[in-house]
């Protein structure tokens, strides 16, 4: 290309600029398409981890059933990931030495969390009930594809029991989810492919809770109900599950609760006798306080069995049959009597099946995390005086225990059971990176690190090791807040207010005392910034934990809280009412020394109609980059994300509109790029694009089996936090926290 000569020098000028900026334009647009080409072809999607840090996060599993197995070993259901090593969201199957069998894997991808039941069919089929459906398994544990699950009404399938041509399924529903709907009343049977057995017809006028097998298509079904395939009971009935089903008249004890409605809340059958517990009072007109034990041929309360249970009815009693005993458990302190012996106070209380006499020498202690319901159920273990215990707990005695464990005749751990754990994923919720040192501090939701004890906060060291010294004590809190002040300290926050801890030693800070019950702690010049129930707080680094008491920032229902070094001021995303009635979501600006908002940074996020707050926001230079749910900023077409100016939070002209596929989640500026998540079905996908804009890298994308929650960049690594197992291509256990050489999208082999 040639400029012309025979021209005026001013216009000659003008059309000289015109083409170098043409020029330039077109090299950088060849430029950037070789450079993609060359990644592109260089390599293969999605982003490989680094192999440091590989940190084994965990907390708790959630066993919620056992069944003990003819061969010696066991059924576990519940929420968790795996026990020991072996992954089984959900299920497993333990072998006679408590070790798990690697020969059965779960393959379903189905919630554990919304798993209530394990039992064993025949043919070597299992079952499994989740709240709205129930699955068979193979011998190996995958899903039998002979069997084609009929869902029920969403959240709300308690009970299952296995009869000799399919399965019982008892609950709250009043629906199979079939097309169209079958309407039901909370008992169905399905048969042995499946399919609803529309012959079998008893409706059930309550929630049926609980059931258990008393022979050959007979079950005792227990719960919320007053009458039942057409007959009055109270809670308690047995039934003919064979062809159209029924009610044995023969068995109708009485149930009452001093006025109250009766619910019975479990059951278990051994031999003739049926043991009962659950909220009544009297038995046929017999004085029972909440247990019972009945005759399976007539209903009649045996006089000489008198279990009487006090305390709270807030958690429902369980009732499991162990050898030559019953074991009864709410997860709660409660008052157990067998009268004329005096009443005695426990967590759990194993009794007779013969005399209601309690064992005092069992006195099972473990303790349950904070914010969980409490649960235990129990097997017989391998022995006749070793029971195996599961449950929501983290701790026996002062031993920490997750979720399994075999107890002793005194309700001890067997020091000699090689019993697995039932785990947890663990979740990190907060990432801070301190470029002084090279250390990246982690909070959340887990309460191991490999085989250490480590309660909600850690510390990385620059190699990507955790910190054997730097052990700070945290009390019980969910989803903690962290914050790092370099030089000053480490803030952790949460229900029983904010702590702090030296850099050095992780020792509480003297001096420090705060019990606010704050979240989302953020560091700030020569403060430290949170939120505390639509109230915005500043504490002084320098003081002793008192909030600043003339710093008043009204910010209901506030939560994504950042904050701006260049103009010193703080960002919450807000739910505002808004003139005429109804709220928004907007992303509110303030003054970072006295709380005071900035009504010229007026931002309106909207989908359509609606107006919608960012998921995600990161302040740069002059603008703040935000991302969300979102096809409207200030009424201007725009994807997610977006650059808005800081002044006006009107959109910046000089940014280019987002193509492509986007992010619609979290966000973090770092080192030339833009990172935000994008959450799918199943898993979640961390994306990139140039801090230009326009459309995603690529050559960049990092993938997760469930969640990624939070982003921290340390320099040339993107390090992330979250829910996830695996991440990216490998399938090597990165439980919480990985990290990714992010500055060219391309591998590395170490943390360093």
């Amino acid at each position: 290309m040639t400029t012309p000569r025979d021209c005026h020098q001013g216009r000659c000028q003008r059309r000289d600029a015109l083409y170098r900026l043409v020029q330039a334009t077109w090299l950088a647009f060849l430029g950037l398409t070789l450079f993609w080409s060359a990644l592109v072809a260089a390599q293969v999607l999605p982003v490989p981890v680094l192999a440091s840090p590989n940190v084994d996060l965990t907390q708790n599993g959630q066993v919620r059933d056992l069944e003990r197995l003819p061969n010696g070993g066991w059924l576990v259901a519940g929420n968790f990931s795996r026990v020991g090593v072996h992954n089984c969201p959900g299920i497993a199957r333990l072998q006679a030495d408590g070790s798990a069998d690697t020969a059965f894997t779960p393959t379903t991808l189905l919630d554990p969390a919304q798993l209530r039941r394990i039992r064993l069919g025949t043919n070597g089929r299992t079952y499994a009930l989740y709240t709205s459906q129930v699955l068979a398994l193979r011998s190996d544990g995958t899903t039998d594809p002979t069997f084609t699950p009929v869902a029920v009404s969403s959240g709300s399938a308690n009970s299952l029991a296995v009869v000799s041509d399919g399965v019982l399924v008892g609950g709250f529903f009043t629906q199979l989810l079939t097309n169209p709907v079958t309407t039901v009343s909370r008992l169905v049977k399905f048969n042995l492919d499946g399919s609803h057995n529309t012959t079998f017809a008893v409706p059930s006028g309550g929630n049926v809770l609980a059931m258990a097998a008393a022979g050959l298509d007979r079950v005792v079904a227990v719960g919320g109900f007053s009458t039942i395939g057409g007959q009055t009971r109270t809670g308690v009935a047995l039934l003919d599950t064979s062809g159209t089903g029924g009610v044995i008249s023969s068995f109708n004890p009485v149930l009452q609760n001093g006025g109250d409605s009766v619910f019975v809340e479990d059951v278990a059958v051994v031999g003739d006798s049926v043991y009962i517990v659950g909220r009544f009072t009297t038995v046929n007109g017999s004085p029972r306080s909440r247990a019972a034990k009945l005759s399976l041929l007539d209903g009649s309360v045996d006089p000489n069995w008198v279990v009487a249970i006090g305390g709270s009815t807030l958690n429902a009693l369980t009732v499991d049959a162990i050898q030559n005993d019953v074991i009864i458990s709410s997860g709660a302190a409660q008052t157990y009597a067998n009268p004329p012996a005096a009443a005695t106070t426990r967590l759990v209380a194993k009794a007779s099946q013969s005399t209601g006499a309690i064992n005092l020498a069992f006195d099972l202690n473990v303790q349950f995390p904070f914010g969980f319901t409490p649960l235990l159920s129990f097997a017989e273990g391998d022995a006749p005086t070793r029971t195996l215990v599961g449950g929501t707990f983290q701790q026996i005695g002062t031993a920490s225990r997750f979720g399994l464990v075999q107890v002793d005749a005194a309700g001890q751990q067997d020091a000699l059971s090689a019993h697995v754990e039932a785990f947890r994923a663990g979740v990190v919720n907060t990432l801070r990176f301190d470029p002084g040192t090279g250390r990246t501090y982690l909070a959340g939701s887990f309460r191991r690190a490999g085989n250490a004890a480590r309660s909600f906060v850690l510390r990385l060291n620059r190699d990507g090791v955790v910190d054997a010294g730097w052990r700070p004590s945290v009390d019980e809190r969910s989803n903690p807040g962290m914050a790092v002040a370099p030089g000053v300290g480490v803030f952790v926050a949460g229900n029983n207010g904010i702590l702090k801890f030296d850099e050095v030693t992780g020792d509480p800070a003297p001096g420090w005392s705060n019990t606010r019950a704050v979240s989302e702690l953020v560091v700030g010049g020569s403060a430290l910034y949170s939120l505390e129930s639509g109230k915005l707080l500043r504490f002084p680094l320098s003081g002793n934990g008192a909030d600043d008491a003339g710093f008043a920032a009204d910010v209901a229902s506030a939560r994504n809280l950042q904050y701006d070094p260049i103009g010193n001021t703080l960002f919450v995303v807000q739910v505002i009412t808004v003139a005429g009635g109804g709220t928004e979501n907007r992303l509110t600006r303030l003054d970072a020394l006295t709380g005071a908002v900035l009504p010229a940074f007026d931002l309106r996020l909207q989908n359509n109609a609606s107006v919608v707050g960012p998921q995600g926001y990161s302040v740069d230079g002059d603008g703040v980059w935000v991302a969300g749910n979102f096809n409207l900023v200030n009424g201007v077409t725009r994807a997610s994300p977006a650059r808005v100016l800081l002044g006006t939070g009107q959109l910046d002209p000089a940014v280019a509109p987002t193509t492509g596929a986007t992010f619609n989640n979290g966000l973090l500026a770092h080192r030339g790029f833009f990172y935000g998540l994008r959450f799918l079905s199943n898993s979640a996908e961390v994306l990139r694009m140039g801090a230009g804009g326009g459309p995603m890298d690529p050559t960049w994308k990092l993938t997760a089996n469930t969640s990624v929650l939070t982003m921290a960049g340390d320099g040339v690594r993107l390090l992330v936090g979250g829910a996830f197992e695996n991440l990216g291509t490998e399938n090597t256990r990165r439980l919480g926290v990985a990290a990714v050489l992010e500055a060219d999208g391309l591998h590395a082999n170490s943390f360093e």
